[in-house]
């Protein structure tokens, strides 16, 4: 199968808020994953952004062209 093949699904992934700044947040994410960091403006929330706040967002892998 060659990659161009490959079909890539997003899946919902958890994660917690470990880091908040002015611009971003940092969150771990679970299973070992690793951590990401995003920018605030893609946070959808009504909340204050708190250290500890649990989240769900979607994941996949990334594609190199």
């Amino acid at each position: 199968m060659e990659l161009e093949e490959l079909v890539i699904k997003p899946v919902v992934t958890n994660g917690k808020i470990v880091a908040v700044s002015e611009i971003g947040v940092k969150v771990d994410i679970k299973g070992r994953m690793g951590s990401i960091t995003i920018p605030l403006r893609s946070v959808i929330t009504n909340k204050k952004l708190e250290v500890g706040q649990l989240v769900k967002f979607y994941f996949s892998y990334m594609q190199v062209q």
